[in-house]
């Protein structure tokens, strides 16, 4: 059965899988199902829209990304916020834009 080692090696196996497919040039399965998928394509408006909203919080508010994105100033405050979202990981963006956009009273 699939145990606890499954859920622990997740991660491992699914960059397994990917590196396999790179390395034998079965791209196509990539495509198939990832890519075009019909259920990951129906969650790309809402991602659109998450990353647009976190862009614009974070330019209008500057102060609210982690220190390191304000140290230097020579890059224009766009840059910075696109450094700091180009960072993030799936996870990460989606609890900033709930911690910052959806009231604790909903969750």
């Amino acid at each position: 059965g699939v145990g606890p080692w499954y859920q622990i090696n997740q991660e491992k196996i699914i960059l397994m899988v990917y590196y396999h497919v790179l390395a034998t040039g079965e791209k196509e399965f990539l495509f198939e199902r990832v890519y075009r998928n019909p259920e990951a394509k129906g969650e790309e408006g809402r991602a659109m829209d998450m990353l647009k909203r976190l862009y614009e919080y974070f330019v209008e508010n500057p102060e609210a990304m982690p220190a390191e994105y304000n140290i230097d100033e020579s890059d224009t405050v766009e840059r910075r916020v696109c450094d700091y979202i180009c960072g993030m990981t799936d996870r990460y963006a989606i609890n900033t834009f709930e911690r910052i956009f959806v009231p604790k009273v909903w969750k």
